[in-house]
């Protein structure tokens, strides 16, 4: 601090002087901040913050009673549209009950009257039924299979709506259509149910579908289990309900100009009508943020209100409300026509604001400049103490002769003049030897500049040799892999020549059977002396040889393709489509001469033989890999055990399981099995690359990841999870 004050002292002075007006006169900085002006701005900051909390207090209040009224009138509104669409599902469960008692009437008179009377009535009563109901699509009596008609297993009587026309048919009683299977019947009674045992339920709704087998319209069946009179159930009635009418005065909705209604089915979770865009009807409405906050909620006849949901970047409240047969009607409303009645009143208030503190700020001004003009006679003394010397600073003691609450002000600054004289010396001096100081540290800063840019340069150098050790080093790992790659190959071929040599020499013992036989049948045509019967034997003899031979060379030839095939894709990094189901089997195959040597079982369990698009030659190395080493660490010494492979498909991924019931990794090792050269049987054949091959297949080639999962004694767990195509 004494620096600073003698450097600023050498410098001139000063800057500006201290007087209070920021004048010429050199109060303060030019452009600085008198303290009239900061009490002035502090005061008004403290009346607009109150001013601002009271109308934003009065704004909330407002808003909340707002909300509320609306709230109020949405209810109201919704409720009248619940209602509406509460009776029309009604009266169509109403007619669906209605229909099911009349086909159990008509179940129990067949006896009775006939199977051909009762029919015809049946028919009559649907024409009748669905006349007088101008909502409905149409709706049948369906039974189950010879439930009415002995003779019969379709039995399901249909009547449907045909412009201002009611149909009847029995076209919907065949094996093409087979109503038993459709979703609308299955839903109330699924295949599996036991028919002696009567549901909790016995009318039911479907979720919305579209018409397929008629007019294509959008609509909802209710269905109502009939029974006998051994409470046995018999069949269903339904009643097909077009939602036409339901979607038109819903998508009419209307509270204010922004908003628009929805309507959707629980059940499915598909909108049934959604007025922002038609197209998203029968959409899926988790496809929306806000669906699942509507969907959780749902209660019905119970309004609720969602708040902050935006949609097309404006924010925007939720209003819902369930219905009996589980559908949610919804209102999107925007937030600023909930509140826009609020505007002008908060508008005049502001203005009214406004005035008031321009006032108030005047009033202000005109006290602070009476009050303020004692402090301005001090600071013009004190600006006139302070003068420029010769480049120095020169401090005169104030001369101020009242007496009022400056005076101790004064005093105390005529002893701060006294002693800045007095330290103005002593900080000379002390910069001086500063000074001198810092040229010795200058000199010293270039010294250590030199140390540091020769050790630089040293640690450059070892750098650049360490490098070239490293770049050594990862060729002869690149080439330790390879040879490891070329080792399994190496063993494959050895298993080729195993596995053929057992074929092949059936092959030639069945043809050097064939050779004598047809030797012995020259020699007795030859002879003359052959007869039917020994000839017939021989021929006999003579097939089953060709038979043997042309078996054992085609097995031959079945292996040599496959164990090519895996050669060929080890051996390469080409890509194509392949089954891979029939794929592993052809591995494992490759692999039997290796296994046969063990007491381990393999286990393969494929879903299904799915195709995927990647690298086959990678496939293989990386199942062989596995299961070697399994054989080498998982059973040592010879011990049985079992190996399982289980292959499955999942969203777009192929996951491959590789378990074994051996020993297991220990907790310590696990973290460091794909590490290369790591090994836990160093100098007894174990190489520490099989694992890390499989790594880098599995992560660069294949683009997929690996997992181990183990614990000492209980087994051996890799799951491998690919994609079904390499992108």
């Amino acid at each position: 601090m004494r620096q600073r004050i003698v450097e600023e002292t050498e410098k001139g002075g000063v800057r500006g002087g201290i007087d209070g007006t920021g004048g010429p006169g050199g109060g303060v900085e030019q452009g600085s901040m008198t303290i009239k002006l900061r009490i002035l701005l502090c005061v008004l900051m403290l009346e607009l913050s109150g001013y601002g909390l009271v109308l934003y207090l009065n704004y909330r209040s407002a808003q909340e009673g707002l909300a509320t009224v609306r709230e109020q009138q949405i209810g109201a509104t919704f409720l009248g549209y619940l209602h509406k669409i509460n009776a029309l599902t009604n009266a169509m469960e109403r007619n669906a009950r209605d229909l099911a008692i009349a086909g159990e009437r008509y179940h129990a008179l067949r006896d009775v009257a006939g199977v051909a009377v009762v029919t015809s009535h049946i028919e009559q009563h649907l024409l009748r039924n669905f006349e007088g109901l101008s909502e409905a699509l149409g709706g049948g009596l369906w039974f189950e299979p010879f439930a009415f008609d002995p003779g019969r297993r379709y039995f399901g009587p249909y009547a449907f709506r045909e412009g201002p026309r009611i149909r009847f048919t029995w076209d919907l009683s065949q094996d093409s259509y087979d109503y038993l299977r459709q979703s609308w019947y299955l839903k109330a009674l699924p295949a599996d149910w036991p028919r002696t045992r009567r549901p909790d339920r016995w009318v039911v709704w479907t979720e919305p579908y579209y018409d397929d087998a008629g007019s294509k319209a959008l609509m909802m069946t209710v269905d109502a289990l009939m029974f006998d009179d051994a409470e046995r159930i018999i069949g269903m009635a339904t009643v097909d309900w077009s939602t036409e009418k339901m979607r038109q005065f819903v998508s009419d909705i209307r509270i204010t100009p922004g908003s628009f209604p929805f309507l959707i089915d629980r059940q499915s979770g598909k909108f049934v009508s959604f007025g922002a865009n038609p197209a998203r009807v029968m959409t899926p409405a988790a496809a929306e943020p806000w669906a699942a906050d509507v969907l959780a909620g749902y209660r019905t006849g119970e309004l609720r209100s969602i708040r902050d949901v935006r949609w097309n970047g404006r924010p925007h409240r939720i209003y819902t409300i369930g219905t009996d047969i589980g559908l949610v009607l919804g209102l999107f409303i925007p937030e600023h026509e909930i509140l826009q009645e609020l505007q002008p009143g908060l508008r005049q208030n502001l203005i009214y604001g406004a005035i008031v503190s321009v006032s108030f700020i005047l009033v202000m001004a005109l006290a602070l400049t009476v009050l303020f003009r004692p402090f301005q006679r001090v600071l013009a003394q004190i600006s006139r103490s302070l003068r420029r010397d010769s480049g120095s600073l020169a401090l005169s003691p104030l001369s101020y002769q009242a007496r009022n609450e400056f005076t101790p002000i004064v005093n105390a600054l005529n002893d701060v003049f006294m002693h800045i004289s007095e330290f103005t010396a002593s900080l000379a001096a002390a910069n001086e030897a500063l000074a001198a100081k810092q040229a010795e540290v200058n000199e010293l800063n270039i010294s250590l500049e030199h140390k540091v840019r020769e050790r630089t340069e040293e640690l450059a150098h070892k750098n650049q040799a360490l490098e070239q050790s490293v770049e050594e080093l990862r060729d002869t790992q690149q080439q330790l892999v390879e040879a490891e790659k070329h080792a399994a190959l190496n063993q494959l071929v050895a298993g080729v020549a195993h596995e053929v040599n057992t074929p092949i020499g059936v092959a030639v013992t069945a043809a050097s059977l064939l050779q004598d036989e047809l030797t012995r049948i020259l020699a007795m045509a030859r002879s003359g002396r052959i007869d039917a019967r020994a000839l017939q034997r021989e021929l006999a003899t003579s097939c089953e040889a060709i038979d043997m031979t042309l078996a054992n060379l085609q097995r031959a030839v079945g292996m040599v393709r496959t164990f090519k095939q895996i050669s060929v894709d080890q051996s390469s990094e080409a890509r194509r489509r392949f089954h891979v189901r029939a794929y592993i089997d052809d591995i494992f195959l490759s692999l039997r001469p290796r296994l046969k040597q063990s007491p381990v079982q393999v286990r393969v369990d494929c879903e299904s033989d799915f195709e995927i698009d990647s690298y086959p030659g990678a496939l293989s190395q990386i199942i062989t890999n596995l299961v070697i080493n399994a054989l080498t660490h998982a059973f040592p010494g010879r011990r049985a055990g079992v190996i399982t492979l289980a292959i499955e498909q999942h969203e777009g991924r192929c996951l491959i399981h590789f378990r074994d019931d051996g020993v297991g990794i220990a907790a310590d090792h696990l973290p460091h099995i794909f590490e290369p050269f790591f090994t836990t049987r160093r100098g007894q054949g174990g190489s520490g690359l099989g694992l890390h091959i499989v790594y880098n297949l599995v992560s660069k080639t294949l683009g997929g990841r690996i997992r181990c999962d183990s614990e000492l004694g209980k087994g051996c767990h890799f799951l491998v999870d690919i994609p079904l195509k390499v992108g």
